[in-house]
């Protein structure tokens, strides 16, 4: 089987969901070719600037020009921070996607409150509408990322994708 060709887009405030990001490059890209992107406001902001545009549903802020076009890739995994009701940056990304139809798509968030279910399934509609299907979700609580106690997490997150991504590509050659 021909390996999947992999684009990991993240947003990362704190750094938490880097080092989430990056522990998934390091378990899916022995199989795989992975191209990683990290989505980065053009403008920085202070934490309370943050909040408050996290607060206001589909807000957006200008991003450094980063991947967006899906058309050389089988798989999207796209990670963030769960803030309040949205993250403004990703919300900037997920209007450029371009080519996404048929493809597939992963989600991981970090989050150090509640209601991180609701949040992924937000963002996971977000990614539907544009034509890409879910095949998987994992929320990491910021204090696990902190202890490191989220490898055994990431590596059943990881071995899924690939079970569930070589049964597709299995289905579409029958």
């Amino acid at each position: 089987m021909s390996h999947l060709r992999i684009l990991l887009v993240f947003f990362s405030w704190t750094g938490n969901t880097k080092a989430v990001a990056e522990e998934i490059k390091r378990n899916i890209s022995n199989n795989n070719k992975v191209d990683t992107s990290e989505i980065q406001p053009k403008k920085t902001r202070r934490y309370i600037t943050w909040l408050l545009l996290s607060l206001l549903p589909g807000s957006q802020v200008k991003i450094k020009p980063t991947i967006n076009d899906l058309s050389n890739y089988d798989l999207l995994i796209l990670g963030c921070p769960k803030w309040a009701l949205s993250s403004p940056p990703i919300n900037e990304y997920l209007n450029s996607l371009k080519r996404c139809k048929r493809r597939m798509s992963a989600v991981f968030i970090t989050f150090g409150g509640y209601d991180e279910k609701r949040y992924l399934l937000k963002l996971e509609n977000s990614l539907e509408k544009k034509g890409l299907q879910i095949i998987d979700r994992l929320a990491i609580r910021r204090s696990a990322v902190k202890k490191g106690e989220y490898l055994k997490e990431i590596k059943s997150f990881c071995l899924n994708i690939e079970r569930i991504t070589n049964q597709k590509r299995l289905n579409q050659v029958q």
